[in-house]
């Protein structure tokens, strides 16, 4: 009996060994998808966010803030803007707060409200292709990655209606 109870707990053993390799093999092969970064030599416009309410002598900043980057893009000119959100603490009643990040057009997307007017406005009024215009960017040093940032402009043009509409008038 007491062999057979040895061998038992090494079996369980063996089997929960086999279990914990297979599940940390699944989670090694997993490989999440990773945007390339901003070009670097882009210049840096910088907006700076605080908790509603901040107040240098009632609250505490925080170390570490949320940063957001976007692509901007004037006429002839490209720029990212950084999203800077910081974290602070209240002193006396120890509540932590973080800055309210703006609305933007395509959540999870460095495109930024201009940049996707700019595609917008090429392919519905200038008849450009999407992919034309990936070249136009890729010209001028801006890299643009052809699904993402155009996902939502193959859509109907009804979600476009008021970008649409005051480019023809």
């Amino acid at each position: 009996m007491p062999d057979e109870a040895e061998e038992a707990q090494a079996a369980e053993k063996e089997i929960k060994a086999a279990k914990a390799a297979i599940t940390t093999r699944r989670v090694a092969n997993k490989k999440q998808p990773v945007r390339k970064p901003l070009p670097d030599d882009r210049s840096r416009e910088e907006v700076h966010i605080y908790p509603q309410g901040y107040n240098e002598e009632e609250w505490t900043l925080l170390p570490g803030e949320e940063v957001t980057e976007l692509l901007m893009h004037e006429p002839g000119k490209f720029y990212v803007k950084r999203i800077i959100r910081h974290t602070a603490k209240r002193k006396d009643t120890k509540e932590i707060k973080t800055g309210v990040m703006p609305v933007l057009p395509i959540a999870k997307s460095y495109g930024s409200s201009c940049q996707l007017a700019d595609l917008a406005t090429g392919k519905y009024v200038d008849h450009l292709p999407l992919n034309r215009q990936i070249e136009m960017f890729k010209r001028v040093g801006v890299y643009l990655p052809p699904r993402p940032s155009t996902a939502e402009l193959g859509k109907p043009p009804i979600y476009y209606g008021p970008c649409t509409s005051g480019c023809r008038n």
